[in-house]
């Protein structure tokens, strides 16, 4: 009979040890994946910057537009467009 009930304690404690380890690896793969996820929205927001550079430094090339003309226009369309 004791032999019976350390063999069950002995079961519960590694059932307990096995959930513990696989948490530790679901919150490791977490903390990995959240990381990546931080890494392509960073990569992101600087290729949205870098095209936006892109655009403006296009418009300010155009023959007969300065930049100033280019922004006045992009900011014209943006306020109609939201309804000013």
């Amino acid at each position: 009979m004791e032999d019976l009930k350390q063999r069950r304690a002995d079961f519960e404690a590694a059932c307990v040890q096995s959930e513990k380890d696989r948490l530790d690896r679901l919150s490791r793969r977490l903390e990995t994946a959240e990381e990546q996820q931080k890494e392509r929205d960073g990569k992101s927001h600087f290729m949205r910057f870098i095209s936006i550079l892109i655009v403006t430094d296009n418009w300010h090339r155009k023959p007969g537009h300065n930049f100033h003309m280019s922004t006045a226009r992009l900011c014209t369309w943006r306020g109609s467009s939201l309804g000013a």
